[in-house]
């Protein structure tokens, strides 16, 4: 279970939007200082994959299948961060927002080109390498979904999902790769971008924070509850569904793992629900959206 420690770490206190401009200056100079890029990796050194030694048949298989599957679920995740982070940049551009939130933006767009550069060679590296497994991949019912929905979403909507989701992964998904127990190309990657994701939390989370108080101060009091809800609030209730999906398919749907399904589930709740608090949304709006009965009322089995 995340703790309230990672939690804090990924997305800050309170008091991280007392001074949010320079907050995300300084987020924006030290996702920069901390970039690192495809040469940065010992690839003539490690083995791609973190294989036993002498492994063969169907261990080889499994080992080979089970990375093949991790690099293309990690760059479809970057194809989404990349997008949204173009976009909002964009959107931040023309709508004269603040400079500090474009120059953390901006940050984190450059971080996740290079993400994306790094898992494109990855992919080409592992098909070149192990030909006899091809893999039979299903894209997630959640990222080509949001990714598309990108140019039609508020930007206060795609930076707060962009944010739990970069939280998410800093916290487990990249860090569960990096406990590998044998060194590889896909566990360095892995130490590198649980660095990076954390990071990128945080100014997704300040990024919300601006435009969110930004369109609450544009309604009109008559106009308020009903914008709100049909610009943030709904689209929120309809792609928490999708992340719950979502965690299924990362455990290809086996029946087998709905244990620890239900323990992941209630790991994002946690985190999403602490989000939300942060972002300053109102009481009212936390029981409209209620992710926890989102969560309960999810059935994986019938995914």
């Amino acid at each position: 279970m995340f703790t309230n420690e990672q939690i804090t770490e990924v997305l800050g206190t309170q008091a991280l939007d007392t001074d949010r401009h320079r907050n995300l200056n300084h987020l924006a100079t030290a996702t920069a200082d901390g970039h690192w890029h495809l040469n940065d990796l010992p690839w003539n050194d490690l083995p791609l994959f973190p294989l036993p030694d002498n492994v063969k048949g169907r261990r080889l298989k499994a080992f080979v299948e089970f990375g093949k599957r991790a690099i293309k679920a990690q760059l479809a995740a970057e194809h989404v961060a990349v997008t949204s982070a173009r976009y909002l940049l964009l959107r931040a551009e023309k709508e004269g927002i603040h400079i500090s939130v474009r120059r953390a933006i901006a940050a984190v767009l450059n971080d996740e080109a290079s993400h994306v550069f790094v898992m494109t060679e990855m992919d080409a590296r592992a098909e070149e390498q192990f030909p006899e497994f091809p893999l039979n991949y299903v894209e997630s019912p959640l990222l080509p979904v949001f990714r598309e929905a990108v140019p039609s979403m508020h930007p206060a909507l795609i930076s707060s999902f962009m944010g739990a989701y970069e939280a998410m992964i800093a916290i487990r998904g990249y860090a569960e790769q990096a406990a590998y127990p044998r060194p590889s190309i896909l566990g360095k990657m892995a130490a590198h971008g649980a660095v990076d994701d954390g990071k990128h939390a945080k100014v997704m989370r300040l990024a919300a924070h601006e435009w969110l108080d930004n369109f609450r101060a544009q309604l009109a009091p008559s106009q308020s509850a009903s914008k709100i809800r049909e610009a943030i609030l709904d689209p929120i209730r309809y792609f928490w569904s999708l992340v719950l999906e979502h965690e299924y398919w990362l455990l290809q749907y086996d029946p087998h793992k709905l244990d620890t399904y239900e323990r992941r589930s209630r790991e994002d709740t946690r985190l999403g629900e602490r989000l939300m608090n942060l972002l300053g949304f109102k009481e009212d709006e936390l029981a409209y959206v209620s992710l926890g009965t989102i969560t309960r009322a999810f059935q994986p089995e019938m995914a």
